[in-house]
């Protein structure tokens, strides 16, 4: 177990919500890390999904849409 400090004003909030909810402080804490932690691994999940598809997508000859609009934007000059 390792020890995590936080203000007192935090701290007195997640009691306050630890006390409704029947849990620890602790408990929420680890709950809400584990939260994060899911999340980053989502959304790097999704990135690498992404940038595979624009990769697979580059090789087949299409554009971004941004870089599309752009050129098209450049080229009525």
């Amino acid at each position: 177990m390792k020890t995590l400090t936080v203000t007192d004003e935090l701290y007195s909030a997640l009691e306050e919500v630890a006390n409704r909810s029947g849990q620890t402080v602790s408990d929420l804490v680890c709950e809400a890390i584990q939260v994060w932690l899911d999340d980053i691994a989502a959304d790097e999940a999704d990135r690498e999904k992404i940038e595979a598809a624009r990769s697979e997508s580059a090789k087949g000859g299409s554009v971004e849409f941004e870089t599309f609009f752009a050129d098209l934007l450049d080229s009525q000059d």
